[in-house]
């Protein structure tokens, strides 16, 4: 039986394949650079954010790149799919952001614009780290307040940010842009 309620597996399934409400044009960090954060390297165990300390069954692993990416593979204790990110990681102010794609293993002919899942990850209690996904209300208000560009989906609420990458970066190394990552959707407890 699985610990993890429905609603929040749904939640930890959309995130990590790609369907985030909040996307990006641009991977965030582009203007400073991007490097693997060594204290992201390694295995975890996923763990439920809404009940704390409660193990999903599901494990990241995360590796560093030669190019300065790195590379999440996420797998199930209960079956043998795994599912491939790319992460271009940049430290902006003192705010860890992660620009996360979705690698595709065959790529649509044509393939669409790029399209990067924004998230901010820290420490959390107990050694172990949260990671946030944007908030796609905060993110449509920056927009509406043209803080950044933007498109909102009128039928589904997703919300792109099409800011150039010195604006979104100016954004989001500021403590407002802190404050477009509400709760975390994903606890990681340290493995290996």
């Amino acid at each position: 039986m699985r610990v993890l309620p429905a609603v929040v597996t749904l939640l930890i399934a959309a995130c990590l394949c790609g369907c985030l409400p909040v996307t990006t044009r641009v991977p965030a960090g582009t203007t400073v650079g991007f490097s693997p954060d060594p204290d992201l390297i390694g295995n975890w165990a996923i763990e439920d954010p809404v009940r704390d300390n409660v193990d999903t069954h599901e494990r990241l692993q995360i590796v560093a790149n030669p190019d300065g990416t790195m590379t999440a593979t996420w797998t199930s204790d209960e079956d043998d799919h795994r599912t491939r990110y790319l992460l271009q990681v940049a430290a902006l102010g003192k705010n860890h952001i992660v620009s996360a794609q979705m690698e595709d293993e065959d790529g649509p002919e044509d393939p669409p614009p790029p399209s990067y899942d924004l998230m901010y990850y820290g420490p959390y209690s107990g050694g172990r780290v949260a990671v946030y996904m944007a908030d796609r209300d905060v993110a449509a208000g920056a927009i509406r307040s043209g803080v950044l560009a933007g498109e909102i989906d009128t039928t589904d609420g997703d919300v792109t940010i099409t800011s150039d990458p010195a604006r979104l970066d100016d954004f989001l190394s500021q403590p407002e842009g802190a404050e477009l990552f509400k709760a975390p959707f994903l606890i990681l407890k340290k493995l290996s």
